[in-house]
């Protein structure tokens, strides 16, 4: 490839890198999870749109004092975390109010199923004392995190992006392998975040993410200085394992409750294998097409510095968190 095409898709992908998922409107996502400080205390954690404007007052229940809060953003997502304890337990009509100006909001209350949430006029209002749907059943649970897993994977550009590499690193029985492996290593891990076995802080594991996209686009780009075998299944292997910490996190802020953590694991590790193999088919359907009218060559070429691109801006984004 010419290095000013290569340049320009490479300022292009860095360009679109920011907002790429950012949501079209400004949705949040809450749950409520048990505190660690007492039986009365508890922790909002939200996932929202970077740019929402979020400086108004968050407003607590009777009785309740914020203890601490932390706001985090990276990959245009802001990660929203406020610890507050209360007197006493949360009566059944207790509410938070956000006076955020959001579109909309999903809040899964503790121990309950997630419910949809329209914004008011002074803001959005979450339920805390009360799960509106009842008590879960075990087949409940595992649909609903099945469909989290589904939706997280399918808008997660930085876990799609190093897929796209592996699918363009390797073809045939290779390919599967090396998504084989990548799968048992994020599953491990996956399992080793939601049990507490793992403990490591998320802002360097989402920057190594951004890494290992780099790394795994310019292996691509250089197949015949990189052809080794083992050496390739050991690179995914130990990427797949990175990855599955942000896939923990992920669930982790969802508010699994102690008892569905089992469960929840399953479904949500078959919702993200399963746009998983959704997004490889994508791929292996776009080369094929490509390949018949002769611009697979240049299709994978393109495609893979986007995607180098972008992880190289999402790695200055969330090198830059660390000292923000």
């Amino acid at each position: 490839m010419r290095p000013r095409l290569a340049g320009l898709i490479w300022l292009l992908a860095a360009l679109l890198a920011g907002p790429v998922r950012a949501d079209a409107i400004h949705v949040g996502h809450f749950s409520l999870l048990p505190g660690q400080e007492g039986p009365n205390s508890h922790e909002l954690i939200g996932d929202l749109p970077s740019d929402a404007e979020t400086g108004a007052a968050v407003i607590l229940p009777a009785g309740c004092t914020p203890t601490e809060e932390t706001r985090q953003s990276m990959a245009g997502r802001t990660r929203f975390s406020l610890r507050f304890a209360c007197a006493a337990a949360l009566p059944a009509a207790a509410v938070i109010r956000l006076e955020w100006p959001l579109d909309g909001a999903s809040f899964r209350p503790q121990g309950g199923a997630h419910i949809s949430l329209l914004p008011a006029d002074d803001g959005i209002t979450l339920p805390l004392g009360v799960s509106l749907a009842g008590p879960r059943g075990g087949l409940a649970v595992l649909g609903d995190y099945l469909g989290e897993g589904l939706v997280h994977i399918l808008t997660g550009w930085d876990h799609l992006a190093f897929v796209l590499c592996l699918c363009l690193l390797a073809r045939g029985q290779r390919l599967l392998l090396l998504v084989t492996l990548f799968t048992l290593g994020h599953s491990i891990s996956l399992a080793g975040g939601v049990f507490d076995w793992v403990h490591l802080p998320m802002p360097p594991v989402e920057a190594a993410i951004a890494l290992s996209i780099l790394f795994m686009a310019r292996e691509a780009l250089l197949p015949e200085r990189n052809a080794g075998w083992q050496r390739q299944a050991l690179i995914t292997t130990g990427f797949g394992l990175l990855h599955g910490l942000g896939f923990a996190s992920a669930l982790g802020e969802m508010g699994v409750a102690s008892d569905d953590r089992l469960i929840a694991l399953l479904g949500f590790n078959l919702g993200v294998e399963a746009g998983q193999l959704l997004f490889v088919a994508a791929v292996l359907v776009v080369m094929a097409a490509a390949r018949r009218i002769g611009w697979h060559g240049p299709v994978q070429t393109v495609a893979l510095h986007a995607a180098g691109a972008m992880a190289g801006f999402w790695l200055l984004q969330r090198l830059s968190g660390f000292v923000a």
